[in-house]
Protein backbone atom coordinates (compact mmCIF):
# COMPACT_ATOMS: atom_id res chain seq x y z
CA UNK A 1 0.00 0.00 0.00
CA UNK A 2 1.65 3.22 -0.67
CA UNK A 3 1.28 6.34 1.70
CA UNK A 4 0.79 9.87 0.98
CA UNK A 5 4.39 11.07 -0.42
CA UNK A 6 4.58 8.04 -3.01
CA UNK A 7 1.23 9.27 -4.28
CA UNK A 8 1.97 12.95 -4.23
CA UNK A 9 5.66 11.97 -6.09
CA UNK A 10 3.17 9.56 -8.65
CA UNK A 11 0.78 12.87 -8.98
CA UNK A 12 3.53 15.03 -9.82
CA UNK A 13 5.06 12.99 -12.08
CA UNK A 14 2.12 12.19 -13.59
CA UNK A 15 1.15 15.95 -14.38
CA UNK A 16 4.36 16.40 -15.64
CA UNK A 17 3.81 13.72 -18.11
CA UNK A 18 0.39 15.63 -19.47
CA UNK A 19 1.84 18.39 -19.13
CA UNK A 20 5.17 17.33 -21.67
CA UNK A 21 2.34 15.87 -24.28
CA UNK A 22 0.24 18.70 -23.91
CA UNK A 23 3.34 21.21 -25.04
CA UNK A 24 4.27 18.47 -27.25
CA UNK A 25 0.77 18.80 -29.42
CA UNK A 26 1.10 22.54 -28.96
CA UNK A 27 4.30 22.52 -30.97
CA UNK A 28 3.40 20.16 -33.76
CA UNK A 29 -0.21 22.12 -34.46
CA UNK A 30 2.16 25.38 -34.74
CA UNK A 31 4.15 23.14 -37.10
CA UNK A 32 1.52 22.08 -39.20
CA UNK A 33 -0.01 25.70 -39.12
CA UNK A 34 3.21 27.47 -40.30
CA UNK A 35 3.70 24.99 -43.06
CA UNK A 36 0.20 25.67 -44.37
CA UNK A 37 1.15 29.22 -44.32
CA UNK A 38 4.53 28.87 -45.53
CA UNK A 39 2.76 26.72 -48.45
CA UNK A 40 -0.09 29.10 -48.79
CA UNK A 41 2.43 32.22 -49.30
CA UNK A 42 4.40 30.62 -51.21
CA UNK A 43 1.17 29.58 -53.85
CA UNK A 44 -0.09 32.90 -53.61
CA UNK A 45 3.68 34.31 -54.29
CA UNK A 46 3.85 32.40 -57.60
CA UNK A 47 0.25 32.52 -58.61
CA UNK A 48 0.61 36.22 -58.73
CA UNK A 49 4.03 36.51 -60.25
CA UNK A 50 3.71 38.67 -63.56
CA UNK A 51 4.28 42.52 -65.12
CA UNK A 52 2.68 44.73 -62.64
CA UNK A 53 0.80 47.62 -64.43
CA UNK A 54 0.92 50.61 -61.32
CA UNK A 55 -0.54 53.18 -63.37
CA UNK A 56 0.50 56.44 -62.77
CA UNK A 57 1.72 56.49 -59.11
CA UNK A 58 4.77 54.48 -59.89
CA UNK A 59 5.98 51.11 -58.81
CA UNK A 60 7.20 51.87 -55.36
CA UNK A 61 4.23 54.01 -53.82
CA UNK A 62 1.27 53.62 -51.81
CA UNK A 63 -0.98 54.16 -54.97
CA UNK A 64 0.06 50.97 -56.11
CA UNK A 65 -1.84 48.87 -54.31
CA UNK A 66 -4.68 50.72 -55.07
CA UNK A 67 -4.53 49.62 -58.95
CA UNK A 68 -6.11 45.71 -59.82
CA UNK A 69 -5.57 42.88 -58.47
CA UNK A 70 -2.87 44.13 -56.11
CA UNK A 71 -5.18 42.20 -53.16
CA UNK A 72 -2.80 38.77 -53.25
CA UNK A 73 -0.19 41.14 -52.66
CA UNK A 74 -1.96 42.20 -49.18
CA UNK A 75 -2.70 38.36 -48.64
CA UNK A 76 1.16 37.82 -49.00
CA UNK A 77 2.05 40.08 -46.40
CA UNK A 78 -0.50 39.65 -43.92
CA UNK A 79 0.37 35.42 -44.44
CA UNK A 80 4.13 36.18 -44.33
CA UNK A 81 3.52 38.42 -40.81
CA UNK A 82 1.35 35.33 -39.76
CA UNK A 83 4.23 33.16 -40.35
CA UNK A 84 6.37 35.35 -39.30
CA UNK A 85 4.11 35.73 -35.45
CA UNK A 86 4.24 31.63 -35.06
CA UNK A 87 7.40 31.41 -35.29
CA UNK A 88 8.64 34.11 -33.14
CA UNK A 89 5.65 32.50 -30.66
CA UNK A 90 7.09 28.37 -30.98
CA UNK A 91 11.10 29.78 -30.36
CA UNK A 92 9.81 31.82 -27.25
CA UNK A 93 8.10 28.98 -25.94
CA UNK A 94 11.20 26.42 -27.11
CA UNK A 95 13.59 28.56 -25.48
CA UNK A 96 11.48 29.18 -21.96
CA UNK A 97 10.98 25.66 -22.19
CA UNK A 98 14.98 25.19 -22.65
CA UNK A 99 15.45 27.25 -19.29
CA UNK A 100 13.07 25.74 -16.66
CA UNK A 101 14.60 22.11 -17.29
Amino acid sequence: MRDNIERIELMHKRAYILKRNRDRNLLRASGAVGGVLLVLLLAVALHFDRKIDTGPGGLYTASSLLASDFGAFVLVGVVAFALGVLITVVIKKYVKKERTE
